[in-house]
């Protein structure tokens, strides 16, 4: 809401900033192989509850992510937009991005987001004298963590509803589309998966075409299990914090 530089509100330009990316150079020779590219460009991932044939935005295609900006009217002589990162000590990746970006036309200045004062300037309203919401003080901010833990997309209104923006929610991109809210709200309503399916694909539409944000990575996890532990196979992802891991229903193989 309220960029710098008012084109950053059009998709063209967000769909650009991704085909602008060699993300399999970002994640094996930059990040070491500990992330993965996404194989679904939406905040959630469980495959019931996205669409089919989803933009994967990938391969890199710089031709494409040039003529986006020219359609879009981007000049590349435009002022570099605000751009911030989190943790305040620069990840690797994030100066790769920032060339990659440049190699389209499209500049950043970078700054580190402080951590005794993160919740606000990622959240907050960049003037918060004033009574409407005038958006973040940044055009673009680096951090991690989006997306739902266990891929599903239960909790994902708190992040993408119109209505969570700060103080109410974690809407830091201030994204607002009255479909996908009426969409999310509708499958909620369902009591069966079958019910929900329809409604959440068509809000994964949404996001992948509007592109609010944008999962650069997906992270690997290992855990290691014991070979008489029962149980664990069952679950979606091991992890404390994970729904449908199911912990009361392990139990130990006798040898």
């Amino acid at each position: 809401k309220n960029p710098s530089n008012p084109l950053l509100l059009d998709k063209r330009v967000r769909q650009a900033l991704v085909w602008a990316l060699d993300r399999d150079v970002l994640v094996n020779d930059v990040l070491g192989g500990v992330f993965t590219v996404p194989e679904v460009m939406n905040h959630w991932i469980q495959e019931w509850a996205v669409a089919d044939d989803l933009e994967r935005y990938y391969p890199q295609n710089v031709d494409k992510a040039k003529a986006l900006l020219a359609e879009a009217g981007w000049d590349p002589a435009s002022a570099p937009l605000l751009a911030r990162h989190y943790p305040p000590t620069l990840d690797p990746d994030v100066p790769i991005i920032q060339s990659m970006w440049s190699d389209v036309g499209v500049s950043l200045d970078l700054q580190p987001l402080p951590d005794d004062t993160f919740f606000q300037d990622f959240y907050g309203d960049k003037d918060p004298s004033t009574p409407e919401d005038d958006g973040p003080a940044y055009d673009v901010a680096f951090v991690y963590g989006f997306g739902t833990l266990d891929g599903s997309p239960w909790g994902s209104d708190e992040f993408l509803g119109s209505t969570r923006v700060n103080p109410a929610g974690l809407n830091s991109m201030r994204f607002a589309n009255e479909e996908w809210d009426q969409e999310f709200a509708a499958a909620l309503l369902e009591t069966t998966r079958e019910g929900q399916a329809p409604h959440f694909q068509r809000a994964s539409e949404i996001f992948n075409d509007e592109l609010p944000y944008i999962p650069l990575y997906q992270r690997v996890d290992y855990s290691v299990v014991s070979d008489t532990l029962k149980g664990p196979e069952n679950a979606t992802i091991l992890h404390p914090a994970a729904g449908g891991v199911k912990y009361w229903e392990w139990y130990k193989e006798s040898a």
